[in-house]
């Protein structure tokens, strides 16, 4: 009877546990470049920063974002677009999130000019700690098997590492809670977890969770 107790416990436990909090990490999100939000790149530290001075020289104010770009107020008062649709500071670094490609960018100040460079996976990884980078690539078919411990709530993060475009993209059969990053998303069931569209000739991506140590 006792064996059934605890058996019952563990089970309930376990959805319990299910979360009901962003997946993203808090330092990210407590670094997050919000609307009206002024960033300032310092030259001779390398370095970029937020900023509440009007003083600053090289300051950038966030406008708004929508799901394609976001666009900034320029030093010289003029308005220019990022290929990002979520902004933070990491450090001394100023990176975006496209959400409709899946790719991360970091952004470089040169020359006058913000320029956007590919993110590459292991400062990507070093952002999401505890967390399976999964590229796109590695679907097979459409599909991609994932290994689940018992009981466990296992965080997922797609990256794109094609040229394919997942405009309009969402999970299906997800009860996790939706993030700014779109692909990073959390397993706690064998529930197979579909990505897809209603454009016509997108292909899916299913993610099947399996029991494995």
């Amino acid at each position: 009877m006792k064996r059934y107790f605890f058996l019952g416990l563990i089970l309930c436990l376990a959805a319990c546990s299910k979360s009901a909090t962003s997946p993203v990490p808090a330092e990210i999100t407590n670094m997050a470049v919000s609307d009206n939000v002024r960033i300032a790149y310092l030259p001779d530290q390398g370095k970029w920063s937020f900023s509440d001075s009007a003083s600053d020289e090289i300051a950038f104010v966030k406008q708004a974002s929508n799901k394609l770009f976001s666009e900034y107020m320029t030093p010289a008062e003029t308005m220019t677009s990022f290929p990002t649709t979520y902004e933070f500071l990491s450090g001394n670094k100023f990176i975006g999130y496209n959400s409709e490609q899946l790719k991360f960018y970091k952004f470089i100040y040169m020359g006058g000019n913000i320029n956007p460079i590919p993110l590459q996976p292991a400062d990507i990884a070093a952002l999401f700690p505890k967390t399976e980078i999964v590229p796109v690539s590695a679907f097979v078919d459409g599909k991609l098997k994932v290994k689940r411990l018992p009981f466990a709530v296992q965080k997922i993060l797609i990256l794109n590492d094609t040229s394919a475009d997942f405009s309009g993209y969402s999970f299906e059969n997800y009860t996790g809670v939706q993030s700014p990053i779109k692909g990073l998303i959390v397993i706690d069931s064998y529930d197979p977890i579909v990505f897809s569209s209603a454009k016509e000739n997108a292909q899916p991506l299913t993610i099947e969770p399996h029991f494995g140590w």
